[in-house]
C-alpha cells in the first residue's frame, strides 16, 4: 500500500539528500569529476540502508505505533518535523505526502489511519523514514526503517546495536538489514513470507526467532 518503496527508497521522491553532499548536486558535473565518476558518486549519496522488523502476525496499530515510538525516543530519536509522511492509500484512494508540522499530530493520524503510514525521524542528523507494514485494517505486521547509506554508515555498529535490541523489545521473529533490498519488491512481501514460515535470503544482518 501506498508509494512502492523501491520508487521511494531509490529517489525518486523528494526525500532529504545526505548533509555530507557538501552542495553536490545531481544532474551536473562536480568539478574534476569525470561522467563516469560521477554517475559512480551519485549511485552511492542514493544508496540507502533498509532494515524491516518483522511480527509473527498483526498487532493494534494505535498501542504498537506508540511503543515504537516511546523506544524511539528513548534513544534519541524524534520526529523531524519539516520533513514528510504518509498515510498509506484505502479503498483506491491515492493520498499525497505532507510536510510535518506537528509529529505528535501526524504520528496521531498515522496510528489511527486503518491502513497506517510512515513518517520521518531523525537520529544525529540522520534522516530514517520509517513506515508501519499494515497487516490489516487497524493492524501492523511490522517495520521498515531506510536511511541514506553514507548516514548510515557513521555509526554502524551503534545503529546495528540498537535495531536488534528493538528487535527484541518488539518480540520480533525476524530483522533483516543491506543496502537497497527493496528495489524489486516491498517490505510488505518479505512480511508475508515470513509470517507464511518462510525464512529465505542472506543479508549483512539477519536475526529470526522460529
Amino acid at each position: 500500500m501506498g508509494i512502492p518503496f523501491r520508487l521511494l527508497t531509490a529517489g525518486y521522491i523528494n526525500l532529504p539528500c545526505p548533509k555530507s553532499t557538501k552542495g553536490f548536486a545531481i544532474g551536473s558535473l562536480e568539478k574534476g569529476l569525470t561522467k563516469s565518476e560521477q554517475e559512480s558518486k551519485t549511485e552511492i549519496m542514493l544508496s540507502r540502508t533498509h532494515i524491516v522488523i518483522i511480527f509473527k502476525d498483526g498487532r493494534d496499530a494505535s498501542p504498537s505505533i506508540d511503543l515504537v515510538n516511546k523506544l524511539l525516543t528513548s534513544e534519541g530519536f524524534s520526529i523531524e518535523v519539516g520533513e514528510l509522511y504518509y498515510l498509506n492509500d484505502i479503498n483506491n484512494s491515492n493520498n499525497d505526502p505532507e510536510v510535518i508540522i506537528s509529529g505528535e499530530e501526524c504520528l496521531n493520524k498515522i496510528k489511527n489511519w486503518p491502513t497506517s503510514g510512515w513518517i520521518h525521524y531523525s537520529f544525529r542528523k540522520i534522516s530514517f523514514l520509517v513506515s508501519f507494514l499494515c497487516y490489516s485494517e487497524g493492524k501492523i505486521g511490522g517495520i521498515f526503517f531506510s536511511a541514506f547509506s553514507n548516514q548510515y554508515s557513521l555509526y554502524p555498529e551503534e545503529l546495528d546495536r540498537f535495531f536488534v535490541q528493538l528487535f527484541h523489545k518488539l518480540n520480533g521473529v525476524r530483522i533483516i538489514r543491506g543496502d537497497d533490498l527493496f528495489e524489486n519488491f516491498e517490505p510488505e512481501d518479505e512480511m508475508r513470507r515470513v509470517q507464511s514460515g518462510i525464512f529465505e535470503g542472506k543479508f549483512d544482518l539477519d536475526l529470526s526467532v522460529n
